[in-house]
């Protein structure tokens, strides 16, 4: 099945680049890579803005702090049941006001997190041209990039 990709989808690909978020080097170069030929694709390139240059630290700082936007207590765990579950079933009235606290942080992670996405697309808008292609994966195969080559999550248990 093919995969497509938007402008929008190139942006969050390149705010999650960071080598530090990813339990494996492949996971980044796999985005690095991919970002690069999405914007020979897009005709853009995301160092050199066609317009409002000024904006370019703006942008990239957006872009670098896009993944913190999004970290709560519970943000590198693979799996934050039990921890829910232990809160809020297993230690009281205690536990459960801590619940709920941190199912507001995360909720609050959540919303900052779409505004850091909401600020790239307006910055993305100001300094190039949307051209509201669909880029595919058969597109990306033409250019030397092979999507089917993504890094699987399963195959990296031994890094975990």
């Amino acid at each position: 099945m093919s995969k497509t990709y938007t402008e929008k989808d190139m942006l969050i690909l390149y705010a999650t680049i960071d080598e530090r978020a990813h339990i494996h080097e492949d996971f980044p170069n796999y985005r690095r890579e991919l970002v690069e030929k999405l914007q020979e694709l897009f005709d853009v390139n995301l160092s050199q803005p066609r317009r409002n240059e000024s904006l370019l630290y703006l942008f990239r700082s957006t872009a670098k702090t896009y993944l913190l936007a999004g970290m709560n207590p519970l943000f590198s765990y693979l799996d934050a049941t039990a921890t829910y579950v232990e809160l809020r079933e297993q230690t009281g009235d205690m536990g459960l006001s801590a619940y709920d606290t941190l199912r507001g942080i995360t909720k609050t992670c959540e919303l900052k997190q779409q505004q850091y996405q909401q600020l790239l697309f307006q910055l993305y808008a100001l300094m190039w041209e949307r051209s509201g292609k669909v880029v595919t994966s058969e597109d990306l195969k033409k250019v030397g990039f092979d999507t089917s080559k993504e890094p699987d999550i399963g195959d990296y248990w031994d890094a975990i």
